[in-house]
């Protein structure tokens, strides 16, 4: 680490030099890396309190990272409405701007009529973005039956006079 006497002082420097400087002189290099996140977490499915119909719904995001050409991923963290952890996964590596998903595997073991709890952050190789506010969904896979256990007609057409 370097640091000055005086880290307000625009006049401070320090010089570097090595019993090789003719043939290996030291130097200096800065990487600068912005941490990734979600573009828009609306664009995160399934929605914030939907349904879905399956036990192996897919989780997915928009990547976004202010770091020229990064590739990255998304991290779901699936959780049971306590809370309690589920599964943590990394979704499929994707270019900036486009969507990372993540199928939950049936050996998790989602059940029918449970409501799951999940959120996600960003991940580009080096660091983690925030995470998304914790977000819901419910398994419903049992179509919804007709009433009475008969079938609906469909709406007739006015005639027109």
């Amino acid at each position: 680490m370097v640091v000055s006497a005086d880290e307000v002082s625009t006049t401070a420097f320090k010089r570097f030099s090595s019993n090789e400087a003719g043939s290996n002189a030291p130097y200096l290099a800065i990487t600068y890396n912005y941490p990734p996140g979600i573009a828009n977490s609306i664009t995160t499915l399934p929605k914030n309190g939907g349904y879905v119909n399956t036990t192996t719904p897919t989780l997915e995001g928009t990547f976004y990272d202010n770091d020229a050409g990064t590739v990255g991923e998304i991290q779901y963290n699936l959780n049971h409405a306590d809370g309690t952890s589920l599964d943590v996964h990394l979704g499929s590596a994707v270019p900036i701007d486009a969507r990372s998903k993540w199928t939950v595997p049936a050996s998790d073991n989602l059940t029918d009529g449970t409501t799951y709890q999940w959120w996600a952050r960003a991940y580009d190789g080096i660091d983690y973005g925030l995470p998304t506010p914790n977000r819901t969904f419910t398994v419903d896979t049992t179509p919804p039956s007709t009433p009475n256990g008969q079938q609906l007609d469909p709406p007739r057409p006015r005639p027109v006079v």
